[in-house]
């Protein structure tokens, strides 16, 4: 059975003070071991989620969404956010009459 996992470009995303809210810090790729194309959404889980919603994903794009708190903080702090792909199965109950 194929794995799904999820890639950062770039992969260690850096950004400089002073940031703006929808400000693009990574873009987000689904790869399926087998090569299959990825046509599922993207979401924050644990155990960092959204540091606190400073974050926040669109489309695939990781963006910044608290810039007011990004800015106070300077930048100089390592933060972390956790993202899964998530596979999207779309299922239609069959009505026979």
């Amino acid at each position: 059975m194929p794995t799904l996992s999820v890639t950062a470009t770039p992969v260690a995303p850096s950004i400089r003070a002073p940031v703006s809210n929808g400000q693009l810090v990574a873009t987000l790729a689904g790869i399926w071991s087998d090569s299959s194309p990825f046509t599922g959404t993207f979401a924050f889980t644990g155990p960092n989620f959204n540091h606190g919603g400073d974050y926040r994903i669109v489309g695939n794009q990781l963006q910044v969404a608290n810039a007011a708190n990004l800015n106070a903080l300077g930048l100089i702090t390592v933060e972390q956010v956790t993202i899964v792909a998530i596979n999207q199965v779309i299922t239609f109950d069959e009505v026979g009459f």
